[in-house]
This record gives C-alpha cells, structure tokens and sequence, in this order.
C-alpha cells in the first residue's frame, strides 16, 4: 500500500496529525474508495477528504493493487473494507464526524444496487456515517478521478 500523498503527488508523513489540524475548525471526515480492473490486477484508491464548510477542503490517497476481484460483489467489499480501514486509522481523531462514500447506486437499473444495503450495513455496523450513490461523491468523484489517473499533470 502507498503512502497517503495528497492529489498533487506530496507525501503526507503525518496524516492523523494533519486531520487533527484542520478537523479543529469544524470539519467533516469523508472517506471513500473506488477501484479499476486493468488486467489481471484491480487497482484500489482510497480517499480522505477534510472539509470546511465555507473554507474548502484537502484531499489526501493512498492505493493498492491485488490480482483481479472474481465478481463485483468481491470489488464492492473490498472498497468497502479499505474505506473502513481507513476509518478507523481516524477513530481517536474524529470518529463522529466521520462519513464512508460507497460507490454502490440505491437505483435498481444499477448492477451495484442489489449490494447496496449489504454495503451499507458494513459501513453502519462499523458505527460509520453512510453515503451511498448519488451521494458518495468521495468515492465515485474523487477516488475515481485518482484511480483513473487525472490527477496527475502533463509534464
């Protein structure tokens, strides 16, 4: 597993301790992952984003690869399972005020819908806030922007 970097490349050392800092003016811990098969490997970004209603936010990742998930419902549970990892890297800071974005979709037209409420039962269960699609913008905006490899600028 990589470093937690935020989106410009920088490697945060102190990650809890950066938390610690900006959740004292009133922020909110969102959490999410999201992933992309490219061969026989998926490739799991997880992001942590602090932000300050009225003052905007910083967003820090760190990813992972393992061999290629056998079925969706392997993928799902594994964003899911790093999100809450991650959680819980966070639990003295701000467990309170901490909100897990699941890239599952609630609407049936979705194949991810019919795993929603399992995936949100391992978020709630875990005693996380939830945010499942369309509202999990953690995951299926950011973490999706870094997994696919946006961030990153042209030289």
């Amino acid at each position: 597993m990589t470093p937690w970097q935020t989106l410009s490349g920088r490697v945060t050392e102190d990650l809890p301790g950066e938390v610690r800092r900006l959740l004292a003016h009133d922020a909110v811990l969102h959490i999410g992952t999201d992933s992309k098969t490219i061969g026989l490997q998926t490739h799991f970004v997880t992001v942590v984003a602090v932000l300050q209603p009225g003052r905007g936010g910083r967003a820090f990742h760190r990813s992972t690869k393992t061999s290629r998930s056998a079925s969706l419902a392997t993928q799902l549970i594994n964003e899911v399972q790093l999100s809450i990892e991650a959680a819980m890297e966070f639990c003295d800071v701000a467990r309170e005020t901490i909100v897990l974005h699941i890239d599952a979709n609630v609407e049936e037209r979705h194949r991810s819908s019919k795993y929603a409420p399992m995936l949100s039962g391992m978020g709630l269960g875990n005693g996380f806030k939830v945010q499942l699609k369309p509202h999990a913008w953690c995951a299926s905006c950011v973490a999706d922007y870094v997994v696919r490899g946006r961030h990153q600028r042209v030289a």
